[in-house]
């Protein structure tokens, strides 16, 4: 379809614009010649109503003369002549004439051809009452349905000087013989009396007469109206409805015309013209659209060349050829795509080359694109994030300050610390377009800078320990001596009560002397002696000894599996494994399972110790394997069993690492190389162990 204000559009509106006064005259001239036989319609139907109240009026005028005439014929007798002379009237008249009466003007009968008594024969009061008030005048009463007897009409007249009233009963089937029978189909004519029921109709008097009008084909608006109207009738046919009264009777007739017939071939007509018309239109605009054919078809093959452009096909060219302003225009946008296409391949060749994560992403945030520092980085392939949301940081508006250091996950949900530069992208307008996002991997500088802070503060906590422990170790050694010595005098003299308050103090100074030896291992300031162990020997060797040491509420399990010999000092590795083992009995102060294992991961010995106990926050698992941090009570732990591990396991050239859960449990990793598998020789600065979900108190 031709959009507005093209070329086509503009011709079509002027070939519409040359047929529209033709077309518009030929309409006028047919709604004229549609409302002349609207007209007609309504005047016809008036006129055939006020020459039906013309026949009706002879109707009435012959009763009235009737009357007359018997009043005439009984004149002033009275008993059986005048009952022999009414009688003799009747018999001459139509059978249509039921009964007649004479009365004098005081209601006494004075003939009748009927019984007296009252009924649907009886003399009709209300008419008589009437012809008493006008005298010389015709009263007259439709009596349609009295007591279920046939329809009649009852009339009076005074006559003979008023010295008498004649009243008479005839069938109203006379009344039919005065409608006309010729009327064309679908035309009815009716004759009703005062309060609108029919004494009279065309079509199927036996059924209608007596039937309000209202109810029928008339409407109660056109019943009120003197002049002829188009209605909706009852039926639901519209029709044309003429009425008049009738001069010597309360009565009004109607002449009721369905429009169809009238208004048909005016109503064809103005279909034909209609038609005419439209074809007219039709011609117009199909000779406009030719003319604009070989115009409109270049522009619109040239909207769809653009269109494709649009969609990022660069190397789309146009197929338009021709002499004219047309074949300039397609050359042209040739010369366009060309340009576009190689300043396009120039951008892609910087941002595919670029060696940090480049990705361009639009208005909505959809990827548009995205280079290979990008997949290799963050894991996902091109193909996979083109026209999706960008799955990593960055406003597209570019409110982010330049450098900020956000959180992004990869592929696979490692979690990398990224460095973000947003630069927003524009039209010439400067209407947002979307932006381009530059990445930078911080992740393993963060942690370098992490261990770095640890490794100094952990060498710093080790200096100021070691030497602490040092001269704290020789202030020990002379406490022992002489207290050793004393100890033995007082066992000499049977003080029995001296030698065992000594011999606790002995037991503290021993307790002070393993302290100070976690100390300087913590420090390494007491020298190791390296060997190769069995890692899966020594646990079993001290199986006995961890049991004694866990209490009957705890359970061991050891789960090993041959892993392989590891070089390190064998009782430090013992230490490792008694401490560990007591932290995860401490974790489950109602009773639980400790269960020890090893495996062979690559060229690694790993040596967990699990429990299922209270577990460790984030928070609290970055600072366990911190010189004196503990979470137990005062006086419950000195905050050195797992700094100790740490230290003993990191010189051996491995790593201590946790997993755990609030509420679920600790496993504890111990990673150690194993003996004669290549190593790969690092400078143990004593940082602490990568940061876990799963850690211990």
């Amino acid at each position: 379809m031709a959009r507005r204000g093209s070329v086509r559009w503009r011709l079509g509106a002027i070939a519409l614009l040359a047929s529209l006064p033709l077309l518009v005259l030929v309409i006028l001239n047919a709604m004229g010649t549609f409302q002349a036989s609207v007209t007609r319609g309504l005047d016809t139907a008036g006129g055939n109503a006020e020459v039906l109240a013309g026949s009706v009026d002879g109707y009435i005028g012959e009763l009235d003369r009737l009357l007359v005439a018997v009043g005439a014929g009984v004149g002033a007798r009275r008993g059986a002549e005048a009952d022999e002379a009414l009688a003799d009237v009747l018999a001459a008249l139509p059978s249509s004439v039921e009964r007649l009466d004479v009365l004098d003007v005081d209601g006494t009968t004075v003939a009748t051809s009927g019984p007296a008594a009252s009924g649907d024969g009886a003399v009709d009061d209300d008419v008589l009452r009437s012809a008493r008030a006008r005298p010389g005048q015709l009263a007259i009463r439709a009596r349609v349905g009295d007591d279920g007897g046939p329809p009649r009409v009852a009339l009076a007249r005074a006559s003979s000087g008023e010295s008498i009233l004649v009243h008479g009963l005839v069938s109203l089937e006379t009344l039919q013989d005065v409608l006309p029978v010729d009327l064309p189909a679908g035309v009815t004519a009716t004759v009703v009396d005062a309060d609108g029921t029919i004494i009279a109709r065309t079509d199927e008097p036996a059924r209608f007469v007596g039937q309000r009008l209202v109810d029928l084909d008339v409407p109660p608006e056109a019943m009120a109206s003197a002049r002829p109207q188009r209605v909706m009738g009852l039926d639901g046919e519209e029709r044309f409805v003429g009425s008049h009264p009738v001069a010597a009777a309360p009565w009004t007739t109607y002449v009721s015309a369905p429009t169809e017939a009238t208004l048909g071939s005016a109503m064809t007509r103005l279909l034909r013209v209609a038609l005419v018309g439209v074809g007219t239109l039709a011609f117009a605009l199909g000779l406009a659209l030719l003319v604009a054919r070989s115009i409109t078809q270049p522009l619109a093959r040239l909207s769809a060349d653009a269109d494709q452009l649009a969609t990022g096909d660069l190397g789309h060219r146009t197929a338009v050829a021709s002499d004219d302003e047309l074949g300039v225009l397609a050359e042209r946008f040739n010369g366009m795509a060309a340009s576009l296409e190689r300043r396009s391949a120039e951008v892609a060749a910087v941002v595919r080359s670029a060696p940090l994560p480049v990705v361009v992403v639009d208005d909505a945030g959809l990827v548009r694109s995205w280079n290979p520092a990008a997949e290799t980085v963050f894991g996902w392939a091109e193909a996979a994030v083109l026209g999706r949301a960008n799955p990593l940081p960055g406003a597209v508006d570019g409110a982010a300050p330049l450098g900020a250091q956000v959180e992004a996950r990869t592929r696979e949900g490692t979690a990398l610390i990224v460095e973000v530069a947003c630069s927003p992208l524009c039209d010439a307008t400067g209407a947002p377009l979307g932006a381009v996002l530059v990445y930078r991997d911080e992740t393993a500088r963060r942690e370098l800078e992490a261990r770095a802070a640890q490794s100094a503060k952990m060498e710093a906590v080790g200096k100021l320990a070691g030497g602490v422990a040092h001269d704290f170790n020789n202030l020990l050694t002379a406490i022992g001596g002489f207290t050793e010595l004393a100890h033995a005098r007082a066992l000499v003299h049977g003080d029995a009560t001296t030698a065992s308050h000594l011999e606790e103090v002995l037991q503290a100074a021993d307790r002070a002397r393993r302290l100070v030896e976690q100390l300087l291992t913590t420090s390494r300031r007491r020298p190791r002696e390296v060997t190769t162990v069995d890692v899966d020997a020594v646990v079993d060797d001290i199986a006995g000894l961890l049991r004694g040491a866990m209490g009957e509420a705890h359970r061991l399990r050891l789960a090993l599996t041959g892993a392989g010999q590891v070089r390190l000092d064998r009782d430090e590795l013992e230490h490792v494994l008694i401490n560990l083992t007591v932290n995860a009995c401490d974790a489950m102060p109602g009773g639980g399972k400790v269960t020890i294992g090893t495996a062979i991961d690559g060229d690694d010995v790993v040596l967990s110790v699990a429990d299922s106990g209270v577990g460790m926050t984030p928070e609290v698992a970055a600072r366990a394997t911190e010189p004196f941090f503990t979470t137990k009570p005062e006086g419950a732990g000195t905050g050195l069993g797992l700094a100790t591990a740490y230290g003993a396991v990191t010189a051996a050239g491995g790593s201590l690492a946790f997993d755990t859960t609030p509420g679920v449990g600790t496993v504890v990793l111990l990673r150690l190389p194993r003996a004669g598998a290549p190593t790969v020789t690092e400078v143990t600065d004593g940082t602490a162990p990568p940061r876990s979900d799963r850690a211990q108190g």
